[in-house]
């Protein structure tokens, strides 16, 4: 399923971009520095799933909301995204965006469980 595909990255891609308690870097940013230092990239990139290039303008069209939100994107405010740009997304692809929400909700959930 296309939207599972696009999921799997963003979970992966939420977790990498956060911060572990006490830490003042994201992980992605240590995994890079654990890479230059062995010369080999660490498990964490090794297991990077690839990013769905044919889906990037789902991520583009999530980021832009996400980005104007303020917080969890509600079906108001994407039908207020398609009717300001003139975007058009299918059912599916509306799903996809709700999906890829709902998966950063839960990785900063994750993280807050941490604190």
């Amino acid at each position: 399923r296309l939207i599972d595909e696009l999921v799997t990255y963003a979970c992966w891609h939420f977790h990498a971009h956060g911060i572990e308690p006490g830490s003042k870097v994201s992980r992605i940013h240590h995994w890079r520095q654990v890479e230059k230092s062995l010369g080999r990239p660490p498990e964490e990139l090794r297991n990077q799933p690839e990013f769905p290039a044919h889906l990037d303008y789902l991520w583009s069209h999530y980021v832009a909301l996400k980005n104007a939100s303020g917080g969890v994107i509600s079906f108001e405010q994407i039908r207020a995204y398609i009717e300001l740009t003139g975007e058009t997304l299918a059912p599916w692809e509306v799903e996809a965006v709700r999906a890829l929400d709902d998966a950063h909700s839960q990785e900063q959930a994750k993280s807050w469980q941490k604190k």
